[in-house]
């Protein structure tokens, strides 16, 4: 049996692996910190690992514009995270796109084997 008789396009399958994966980056919501700083950066950590078990998660950001379950928790965890800060909804979403795209610059770099951390 054809794995494509269960799914009308491959973009449909790649959506769902996707949102599979993001599953695994989301935090039990009593585990989320109330201060921003720290929450921001659990959050982080969290989507840092995962990427760091699943590499093509990163070359699949951007591709499909369509959100699954845990992709939308996800969201809503990280805007849970700022929410509370004295600021306009764009400054609280910039925030946590600097964070999320400092996060992945930072992924990309492990994933091509780079160690900054030690002089060469």
């Amino acid at each position: 049996m054809s794995l494509y008789d269960h799914f009308e396009t491959k973009d449909d399958l790649h959506g769902l692996m996707y949102d599979a994966v993001v599953q695994e980056a989301l935090v039990a919501d009593d585990e989320i910190p109330l201060d921003w700083r720290e929450a921001l950066r659990l959050l982080a950590r969290h989507s840092r690992a995962t990427a760091l078990r699943h590499p093509w998660l990163v070359s699949a950001l951007g591709r499909d514009s369509r959100f699954g379950p845990a992709t939308v928790r996800h969201l809503d965890q990280s805007a849970a995270a700022v929410r509370s800060l004295d600021t306009d909804y764009a400054t609280r979403n910039a925030l946590v796109r600097a964070v999320d795209t400092f996060m992945l610059g930072h992924v990309i770099v492990e994933l091509a084997g780079h160690d900054f951390a030690s002089p060469e």
